[in-house]
């Protein structure tokens, strides 16, 4: 499927109750690396792109500190319709949207998936039957196997922002993550941290 197509089709449509203005995509559209999240803010609502907002500016300053840029990244999340505030997002929300997300997947065809928080790591890991109980902080950093599909799950830059900044314990972490997501991309296949192979 062609992206610009792909994306008309998510602009118009009306699967869920929420059928707000689509949040769909930013960056590299010829990526390895595909970053995607949960839902978009109301920064990302009013911008119209991903990671704009708080979550955003923090994400660009784990992705500087790992020698990241858009250029070397396609940006998205699972939901491409806004929450209001004091709402949850609902499996079936998960469910509609992620036939997007594998579209995307599909047409982007990244080497790499890097998973940000535990809600997109779940909805990711049940699109490819990964099985795994596991806490994230005990996924983090690791690499997931699906064909020739790399997943690694690391911590969303808003729970980052919010629970110490750059003074969290998971702050040098999530850069090495990155990091590692990168040199994926370039080629470097010596996956050492491969715990499920699917």
């Amino acid at each position: 499927m062609i992206l610009a197509d792909l994306e008309n089709n998510i602009k118009s449509c009306t699967l869920c109750n929420l059928n707000s203005k689509k949040v769909i995509a930013k960056g590299n559209a010829k990526s390895n690396i595909l970053l995607c999240g949960m839902a978009p803010a109301k920064t990302e609502l009013k911008v119209g792109k991903p990671f704009v907002g708080s979550a955003g500016k923090f994400l660009d300053l784990l992705l500087a500190e790992a020698g990241l840029t858009l250029k070397d990244l396609y940006v998205t999340n699972i939901l491409k319709c806004y929450l209001k505030p004091g709402n949850t997002i609902k499996a079936k929300h998960a469910d509609l949207c992620s036939r997007y997300l594998i579209k995307q997947i599909d047409t982007i065809n990244p080497k790499i998936i890097v998973a940000m928080g535990k809600d997109t790591v779940a909805t990711i890991f049940k699109i490819y039957n990964i099985d795994s109980g596991d806490t994230l902080t005990s996924m983090a950093g690791k690499f997931f196997k699906h064909d020739n599909l790399t997943i690694l799950p690391t911590y969303h830059p808003q729970y980052l922002a919010r629970f110490g900044g750059v003074n969290s314990q998971y702050y040098t972490q999530a850069i090495a993550h990155f990091k590692l997501a990168k040199q994926i991309a370039k080629g470097d296949t010596n996956e050492k941290r491969t715990s499920t192979i699917c």
